[in-house]
Parts: structure tokens; sequence; C-alpha cells
């Protein structure tokens, strides 16, 4: 749809509970649900219609968690807008386990929707390169280890057009303020090819005070036995610890092999 000008910006999504599932659905989806959406609203940015290419078991869910969102709307400052209009999105439905965060991305009082610039994955600056660099809070996860609060935070660097870097970056989050404690995987992808699986290439759960990473691992990703490293992640005298490392491949996904060209 072509906005008047005057209008300013599109309609986007600006808050939104975490996309979870339910314990059942999760067992049905163990490595998610990737949902594109199409979001009708009025012009004072009311839900009025919610459609999507979510499996039928996930309509109820994915319906309920669109009407509970928010969006902005130039509606209300936009004589021009039309009455209704609609917006698009993908979202990622994980089990409640995950950790998943709603937006915005806020965990023990610590906003990570605008992480400091030395946890952005690589070199991450307009200053450094030809590209038009762009950066992203992919995702927050939260739970706890060892008792420690924490916020497990995807980060994403852009670089238009030719690729980008990915990090997970691991924070301890107290008293409105996070220390870094580790990042547990990285990845990227750029013009001279990539290969990348579907859906995530993380997956976590938090369970009797233990972190379980599941991460895709670039430098395995022809090995359909060991591409995935699952790590369980315990924090001793303030310390990221990993208790075990199990290479694996991980159900579900298929092995990504043959790099693709962006």
């Amino acid at each position: 749809m072509e906005w008047p000008q005057s209008c300013g910006s599109y309609p986007a999504l600006v808050g939104a509970p975490p996309a979870v599932l339910s314990t059942s659905l999760a067992a049905r989806f163990p490595n998610g649900a990737d949902v594109s959406l199409e979001v009708t609203l009025d012009k004072a940015g009311r839900v009025v219609r919610v459609t999507s290419n979510a499996a039928a078991a996930l309509d109820t869910t994915v319906a309920a968690w669109a009407k509970s969102a928010t969006y902005t709307h130039p509606g209300a400052i936009c004589p021009e807008a039309p009455g209704q209009t609609t917006v698009r999105f993908d979202e990622t439905f994980l089990a409640a386990a995950s950790g998943v965060v709603g937006i915005p991305g806020t965990v023990s009082g610590v906003s990570f929707d605008d992480v400091d610039r030395k946890y952005r994955p690589g070199s991450c600056d307009d200053s450094n390169s030809d590209d038009h660099t762009t950066f992203e809070v992919q995702r927050v996860f939260a739970g706890h280890v060892a008792g420690v609060p924490v916020a497990l935070v995807v980060l994403r660097c852009e670089y238009t057009p030719s690729g980008f870097n990915a990090a997970d970056v691991l924070f301890a989050v107290d008293g409105g303020r996070a220390r870094q404690l580790g990042v547990l995987g990285t990845t990227d992808c750029f013009a001279t090819g990539c290969a990348i699986p579907s859906g995530e290439w993380i997956y976590t759960n938090f369970h009797d005070g233990r972190l379980y990473a599941d991460v895709w691992d670039e430098a395995k990703k022809c090995n359909p036995k060991a591409d995935w490293v699952s790590t369980i992640y315990t924090i001793a005298a303030g310390k990221l610890k990993a208790l075990s490392v199990t290479r694996h491949h991980r159900a579900g996904v298929t092995p990504t092999c043959t790099e693709s060209y962006i």
C-alpha cells in the first residue's frame, strides 16, 4: 500500500508478549514454528483481522498473540491514512521453557533493545564498511542459572548488500545492570556463499537452574551427525562453566551443507 508522504512511516509491531507454545504444542513443534502474519488494523490501530500461514493447530495461539500485541499506526496523525491497513511480519513461536522474551526485550530492568556497540558481532560499524550497516537484537531469552538471572541475546549485524554476522551473547543481569558472561555461538553469511539451517540456529532451555543450549556449528555443517553442539551450562564463582558438551544432529532440522548465495 502506498502512503501519502505526509504520513511519515508505515505501521509496525512495537510491543508483544513472548511468542510461546503450550506444552502440548511445544512437543509437536520441538524446533519452534515460523509463522508469517498479516494483521489488519483500523485507523486507530486496533486489530480487525489476523491471517497467517500457521498450521491449523496453531491458529488459536497465533491469533491470540497477534491481538494482544501493540502496533504503531499513522492514522492517528495522518488525515490521509486509509481506514484500514495490514501489517506484515514473521514471528517464531517457541517453547515457554526456552525463556524467550517479548517486545521490548527487557530482563530484570535491563533493556537489551539497544545493546552497547562493544558486544556487536563482526565489525558492525558504518565507518569501517562500504556496505550499509544495520544492527538489531533479533531475540532475547531469559532465565536463571545457578540462581543468577541471565539474558541470552541474539545479535545480528547486517551489511547490505553483502551479508551478516550474528552472535549469541549471555549476560548476568542484576540491579538494572548487565555483565557479559560469554558468547555461546556465532555465525555469518556473505555473498561468497553460506549455509544456514532453516528456522533457528540456537535453541535454549532453562531447567533446574541450568542453561541448555543447542547451537548450530557452521564448521561441521556437512557432518550429519555432528553439526549441532549441545552444551549444559552453570555459573560458578561468577563465571560461566560448561558441564557437558555433546555433538549431534538436531532431529527435525534438515542438514545444511550446500551453500546458497545471497
